[in-house]
């Protein structure tokens, strides 16, 4: 029977290129064969049967006519005209893994109550649309599977936020006030070299009483702080490498240390070290040290939004196991494409299949 309609469909080809020679027309001729041709070559075609089933979760389905049609895909047959038609296993898999995915959560936050409203449809749907820009007005095939993945994203997304809030930034600095006042910094100058013998002799010269400043614009590595005779400026603790810091905060003021990183032989004049008082950097303007607390202030915000966001990522990861496992055995997959494998939630095909 399907040969029988392979023949007719080439005929009609050849009928309609003939009497439409010009290129436009034979054009148009191809793509409508080649639309009516899909609907015969394929063996569910909805016009004679019921479309099958491409896959299912826990009864919902999703049919094979919908596969091939948001794949865009031209259906190839066996060499033969014999099997069934087959869709290249990288499209495919990629579609039908995704839709399985989304479907189990999406079933899995309706048993969590977590509700994916009109709302967050519209907004995926507006989302889209405004991606592909005002030159594509209609939607396309496979768009319901598209604007369901940014429904159900964006609606887990709220939810996680609504579970874990954000923290208002003045009560977590107003509950910090003990770990601010701890907080230090770090106010120092180094000239970097490369080797032992070029640290010995920077040494040598500034026990002998020669400049810092003078001796970093002529021997540091380092060419920003060269040219300021070797001033890094002011670090809260844990900015700056770890050797390094952990160098110069074994020092007191004044004193010279040395110690080695990955950039080379860092010779360290601590200039002023400890908490971020005038008492510990009694050189410092005080809209320095003002700087210096707002960024410490800035640096405990950020790792308490760090956390935040860490736990909202677990609640979702959380959300997204539970619905693998409990959903993982209500898959069913058309042998057509391949088997379920339930125990990695993922849909296999035959190695070396198109």
């Amino acid at each position: 029977m399907r040969t029988l309609l392979q023949r007719f469909l080439l005929c009609f080809q050849r009928y309609l290129s003939y009497f439409f020679p010009n290129p436009r027309f034979g054009l148009f001729a191809l793509m409508g064969t080649s639309v009516i041709s899909s609907l015969f070559v394929l063996d569910y075609a909805p016009i004679f049967s019921k479309a099958a089933v491409a896959v299912s979760v826990a009864g919902v389905e999703y049919s094979s006519e919908d596969l091939h049609d948001s794949l865009f895909l031209a259906v190839v047959s066996d060499p033969d005209n014999s099997g069934p038609a087959v869709i290249p296993n990288s499209e495919k898999d990629l579609w039908l893994n995704s839709w399985i995915l989304f479907t189990a959560l999406n079933l899995e936050m309706a048993d969590r109550e977590i509700p994916v409203t009109e709302r967050h449809y519209d907004e995926a749907s507006a989302l889209l649309s405004a991606g592909r820009g005002p030159l594509v007005d209609n939607a396309l095939p496979g768009d319901e599977v598209r604007i369901l993945q940014g429904a159900v994203t964006a609606a887990l997304y709220e939810w996680t936020t609504q579970q874990i809030p954000d923290v208002d930034s003045s009560v977590v600095i107003g509950q910090a006030g003990e770990e601010l006042s701890s907080t230090r910094a770090l106010c120092s100058n180094h000239i970097l070299v490369a080797t032992e013998v070029e640290a010995e002799i920077v040494l040598s010269r500034l026990l002998a009483g020669e400049s810092f400043g003078d001796l970093a614009e002529e021997l540091s590595l380092d060419p920003e702080s060269s040219v300021a005779g070797g001033d890094l400026g002011c670090y809260l603790e844990g900015t700056l490498l770890e050797s390094y810091e952990a160098a110069a905060y074994s020092a007191d003021p004044g004193e010279l240390v040395t110690t080695v990183t990955d950039l080379g032989i860092h010779i360290i004049e601590v200039l002023s070290v400890g908490e971020i008082t005038s008492d510990h950097h009694p050189q410092l303007e005080p809209s320095v040290l003002a700087s210096l607390r707002s960024t410490a202030e800035e640096r405990i915000v950020y790792e308490v939004q760090r956390w935040i966001e860490n736990e909202r990522y677990l609640l979702r990861l959380d959300v997204l196991e539970d619905a693998t496992k409990n959903y993982a055995s209500t898959v069913s997959v058309n042998p057509r494409y391949g088997t379920w494998d339930a125990e990695n939630f993922t849909v296999r095909t035959e190695t070396g299949a198109n």
